[in-house]
């Protein structure tokens, strides 16, 4: 799975991550869920800075290629991050999705 942070058009690669003033829009916002802007802002602080190549989940030798605000993740390693279930952690992306903040893909691997 992958997390696309949209990061604005900022090319920089150290220093800062820049978060348009739209997530002020976002329900998580305006209804002060801070647990939950803590976690978009950890999504968008592990997410590429540029253009890049990592492996796919570890273990694996399966080459997946990062465009710049990709996050290369799963629901189990973002449930062991964050010390949540799988089912809160689906919840919580399928929120932040509907909202806006991100936007979730699956990497489909050949099983061949």
């Amino acid at each position: 799975m992958t997390v696309t942070a949209p990061l604005g058009s900022w090319q920089g690669t150290v220093g800062f991550v820049p978060i348009g003033r739209e997530i002020t829009q976002s329900p998580m916002f305006t209804n002060r869920d801070f647990e939950a802007l803590g976690v978009i802002l950890a999504l968008y602080l592990h997410a590429q800075f540029a253009d890049g190549r990592m492996l796919y989940a570890p273990g694996t030798r399966i080459p997946v290629t990062l465009k710049r605000g990709q996050l290369l993740t799963s629901h189990r390693m973002l449930a062991d991050m964050l010390d949540w279930s799988p089912k809160r952690v689906r919840t919580f992306l399928e929120r932040a999705e509907r909202e806006g903040l991100i936007a979730v893909s699956s990497v489909q691997q050949d099983r061949t």
